[in-house]
């Protein structure tokens, strides 16, 4: 998890905007960052945000195994729209059986669940699931 140090102050995410002693900053990469002095220390360890998408990225590849009928692959980019109604269809008529799609519903509305609690949306777990 990355950890950001700026004018006696300690962040847990990218702090955009950025309050400075001279007025707010926006947006802020983390090369701005340091460039006006800020510190940045990694300790390794995954931050939430990534242990949720981890945890989706690992049950869209569990799925896929039970199912030759749809890669991890196809199956993020048609989570892309957002819209479950239109992804469960997909999934239908590339003959994924539906004891697989309700497995993956209910664990993906656990995982949802756990990414809004860290105020993330579908598009960014969707994302972070595949690595953008």
């Amino acid at each position: 998890m990355k950890h950001y140090f700026f004018e006696g102050r300690t962040y847990d995410e990218l702090p955009d905007p950025l309050k400075t002693a001279t007025g707010t900053i926006s947006p802020v990469s983390e090369a701005l960052f340091v460039s006006l002095g800020g510190e940045i220390a990694d300790d390794g360890a995954p931050t939430q945000k990534e242990r949720v998408c981890a945890a989706f990225s690992g049950l869209i590849d569990e799925l896929a195994k039970k199912t030759d009928a749809v890669t991890p692959e196809e199956f993020l980019s048609a989570a892309g729209n957002g819209i479950s109604s239109d992804l469960i269809a997909f999934a239908r008529s590339r003959g994924v059986p539906e004891e697989v799609i309700a497995e993956g519903r209910a664990r993906i509305v656990e995982i949802m669940a756990d990414a809004l609690r860290f105020g993330m949306t579908w598009a960014e777990l969707v994302n972070g699931a595949t690595g953008v």
